[in-house]
């Protein structure tokens, strides 16, 4: 399973630099603009996929499974 999520991880951080590239190379930005940006996307992707993972069930039987959900914020 960690295997899955640390080769799942490499591909989005390649697609990132991917379109960081892509984005950059047509436009001009300040720097610390771009920081800002990519800090507002990853904030929003963190928390996508939160919102997503809490919504998820799953079997208390299984290794990752605490509460009844994948993720569990509350508890």
């Amino acid at each position: 399973m960690g295997i899955v999520f640390l080769f799942i991880g490499n591909t989005l951080g390649a697609l990132i630099v991917i379109t960081e590239e892509k984005l950059l190379s047509k436009y001009y930005c300040h720097p610390f603009e771009i920081v800002g940006i990519e800090g507002a996307s990853g904030l929003g992707i963190a928390l996508a996929c939160l919102c997503l993972l809490q919504v998820i069930s799953c079997t208390p039987s299984e290794s990752f499974c605490r509460y009844g959900r994948i993720e569990d914020t509350v508890k």
